[in-house]
């Protein structure tokens, strides 16, 4: 269903996907950056979690 079917404006639909994608990509960067050592579920849990205030209001 798209998010403007469940009342998402199109600007606020655009901007969550943006903040995604680069949650994602610092995830990708910060585990290049250990070597692969890093825990890529915890770094992705990390970002959304930091991210997830801004989009809970």
């Amino acid at each position: 269903m798209p998010l403007a079917d469940r009342g998402v404006p199109p600007f606020e639909a655009d901007l969550a996907a943006a903040a995604a994608g680069a949650a994602l990509d610092a995830v990708a960067r910060e585990w290049l950056r250990t070597d692969g050592s890093a825990d890529r579920l915890a770094l992705v849990d990390r970002a959304f979690t930091m991210l997830r205030p801004a989009f809970l209001t």
